[in-house]
């Protein structure tokens, strides 16, 4: 702040200090005055352009014209619209455990924007500007960090256990704490096991991880910590159940170092995500196997249908189109061992049909097994089918039930008639409405409402690829005559 001497520099010598206001305001009046302005702004140091740009706003505005005035741009032309603002915000509100980055990735998949999408940090200032996350300081750069990780999938898998959800007593009420088995490809992130258990003892690891041998194949290499479930390293010495299963598949088990985490930092980083997406918010759960339904939903989404940001963050990268399972012929080339009493407990693996729906987005609620020798399933349920899936559209021995949602009459007559089979149909509803779309439906025979059609004077058989011809009724009946065209010259 300029100051000006009061006095002739003898004792009494008094120092003013003058505002940034008054020293504009005296240089202005001097100005008027008759003053050069050259020399008044040597006299302020400041430039000459200062003054008279301090003149103008003085007979514009008065005392309130030298007041220090904001140096920001009028306008920005890059910055982001409004619209767009709305778009993040609103995004966030619905999404509340999205960040930036999921954000900006969401904004990619969606239709194209009319103007160009934002960087990440923008979409970030946004959402700070909102108050819609807190400001934070600056972490080191990601390029000073070292990574590490496979360069193809199935080379190595990180598994783990994690406190999992809560599951209720219906009788007293009490509250118990499930465990999660976990595990995940360390190149696609790719979550292979998922599997609550009522304790995380030995067995119900191997159990849970042959279960995903099976799934998926066997991987070169595993790395789990110390926990005794999957080694004797800090034991009495010996081999432990893991162990044996991962010998005997030629399957390398490494072990972090103790108190080391951040080995295996996908798998945990992989915790944190369950937690905060599904976890948190989730109610006390009744059964295993419906926490275990739950918990499918979310691995379904997770692999299939979220971005994962290690991944990529120049584009929406999922972990399902960075994986691929074991080839079938080294599978079949090297069968998966288990010990016999494992082996029985954990049943037969699901069929590969099964599996593919289930990859493609359908819930399997209860089956999917083979049943050997034969072509025979056991009573199988699928729901969230996709009407062109292979588990829809191919003919399967069952008992399998497939689910299909529809939106009105003409999308289930679509739907209905989107296959190259057409041998028997089945409609409920009131009488007028059922006939009208029992007519509309391709197959050679119809119930409505529970009606049997196999009968004896009933014609029997279907259409497009489902059979040639009749059986029972005059139908198939003619279907056993022989007709003859005798010709004669008419004269």
């Amino acid at each position: 702040m300029p100051v000006r001497v009061v006095g002739d520099g003898g004792p009494g010598l008094v120092l003013v200090a003058l505002s940034v206001i008054e020293q504009r305001y005296r240089a202005v009046m001097a100005v008027l005055d008759g003053a050069s302005p050259t020399e008044v702004a040597a006299e302020a140091g400041v430039s000459r352009q200062s003054v008279h740009a301090w003149v103008r706003r003085y007979r514009e505005a008065g005392l309130a014209g030298l007041v220090d005035r904001s140096h920001a741009t009028v306008s920005c032309p890059h910055r982001a619209s409004a619209e767009l603002e709305a778009v993040v915000c609103e995004l966030r509100r619905a999404h509340p455990k999205w960040g930036a980055l999921r954000i900006l990735h969401e904004l990619m998949r969606g239709p194209a924007p009319p103007e160009r999408l934002p960087s990440r940090s923008t979409v970030n200032r946004i959402l700070v500007r909102h108050g819609l996350v807190i400001g934070r300081p600056r972490r080191k750069r990601r390029s000073e960090y070292v990574r590490w990780q496979r360069p193809a999938a199935m080379q190595l898998w990180q598994i783990d256990i994690v406190c999992g959800p809560r599951l209720v007593d219906t009788v007293t009420g009490e509250l118990r704490e499930a465990r999660i088995v976990t595990g995940v490809d360390d190149h696609s992130r790719y979550c292979v096991l998922a599997r609550v258990v009522e304790r995380a003892t030995g067995r119900a690891i191997c159990l849970a991880f042959s279960e995903a041998l099976q799934r998926y194949g066997a991987p070169e290499e595993v790395l789990t910590d110390n926990g005794k479930q999957f080694t004797a390293r800090f034991g009495r010495g010996g081999e432990v159940l893991f162990d044996k299963i991962c010998r005997r598949n030629g399957i390398a088990h490494r072990l972090t170092q103790p108190a080391s985490p951040t080995t295996t930092g996908k798998i945990e980083r992989f915790h944190q995500t369950l937690q905060l997406e599904l976890l948190d918010d989730a109610r006390p759960f009744t059964s295993l196997l419906e926490a275990q339904a739950a918990l499918d939903d979310w691995v379904r989404e997770y692999n299939a249908s979220r971005p994962h940001q290690a991944l990529e963050t120049r584009q929406p990268v999922t972990p399902a189109e960075r994986f691929q399972p074991a080839p079938a012929e080294q599978r079949e080339l090297l069968p998966i061992w288990l010990p016999a009493a494992l082996a029985a407990v954990a049943g037969p693996a699901r069929t590969p049909a099964v599996e593919r729906a289930v990859d493609a987005g359908a819930t399997l609620v209860t089956g999917g097994e083979k049943v050997d020798p034969g072509y025979f399933y056991t009573p199988t349920l699928l729901t969230n089918v996709d009407p062109d899936s292979e588990i829809a559209q191919d003919e399967v021995f069952g008992p399998v039930l497939v689910v299909i949602a529809y939106d009105d009459e003409d999308d289930a007559v679509r739907i209905a008639n989107n296959s190259i089979y057409g041998l028997s149909g089945a409609v409920f509803g009131s009488e007028d409405r059922a006939v009208a779309v029992a007519r509309r439906i391709r197959t050679g025979t119809f119930s409505i409402n529970g009606g049997m059609y196999f009968n004896a004077d009933s014609p029997f058989g279907g259409y497009k690829q489902s059979g040639i011809g009749r059986e029972m009724g005059t139908a198939g009946l003619e279907e056993f005559l022989e007709s003859k065209t005798i010709a004669t010259v008419v004269s």
